[in-house]
C-alpha cells in the first residue's frame, strides 16, 4: 500500500523517532535519508545519536544535504527523510547569498520522489508560532518552510503531529497494522 506521510511538531516532540519506529514496521527495503550538515559539536553529536538509534536495524542511511532532485531510489523502496527544515536551511543559504526559489525546488524533489517510492516520510518541524519577528532572512525561511509544510500536507495521504511523544493524526485514516 503506497503511503506518503508527513510528521510534524515541536522540537523535542519525538518526531524522528516516530518515523523510525514507523519506517522499521514497513518492507524492506528501507533507507533513512539523513540531511543535517553538521557545522558545529551539537550538530555531531544529535548525528552520532541519531547514527545509534538506527544501529543494528535493516535501514541504508544515505546523506544529502542538497540536490534531492538527482536522488533516485528503488520503486518498493520505503524512506524516511529527517529532516525538512535542515533540506531547506542548506538549499536557502549559502556564501552566495539567500535562495527564495529553494522551496519550490524541494517541494518538486520530494514530490518525484513520493512517486517513485513506495512509502515516503518526511520529518518536518513547526517553527514560526512564537510571535518573535526575526530578521528578514530567518522570516523568509520561516515562510519557505510554512509553505513546504502546507503544500506537502495537502499532497501527502497521511499527516501526523507529535506533541510530548503522542502521535496525533491530523489527516488521513490510521494503518491497521
Amino acid at each position: 500500500m503506497h503511503m506518503n506521510i508527513l510528521i510534524t511538531g515541536g522540537a523535542g516532540s519525538g518526531k524522528s523517532t516516530y518515523a523510525l519506529q514507523y519506517l522499521c514496521k514497513l518492507p524492506a527495503p528501507r533507507y533513512y535519508v539523513a540531511c543535517m550538515k553538521p557545522v558545529g559539536e551539537e550538530d555531531w553529536a544529535t548525528i552520532a545519536r541519531n547514527r545509534r538509534e538506527r544501529q543494528g536495524l535493516d535501514i541504508e542511511t544515505i546523506e544529502i544535504y542538497q540536490s534531492l532532485y538527482h536522488f533516485h531510489i528503488e520503486p518498493a523502496a520505503s524512506l524516511v527523510l529527517e529532516c525538512l527544515c535542515n533540506l531547506l536551511a542548506n538549499e536557502m543559504f549559502s556564501a552566495q547569498g539567500v535562495d527564495f526559489r529553494a522551496a519550490e525546488r524541494i517541494e518538486k524533489s520530494i514530490m518525484r520522489l513520493a512517486a517513485q517510492c513506495e512509502n515516503l516520510l518526511v520529518v518536518t518541524n513547526e517553527i514560526g508560532g512564537d510571535g518573535i519577528d526575526y530578521p528578514p532572512e530567518t522570516m523568509a525561511y520561516i515562510q519557505a518552510l510554512s509553505w513546504l509544510n502546507r503544500r506537502l500536507a495537502q499532497s501527502f495521504d497521511q499527516v501526523c503531529e507529535l506533541v510530548c511523544g503522542i502521535p496525533c493524526l491530523l489527516k488521513g485514516n490510521e494503518v491497521k497494522e
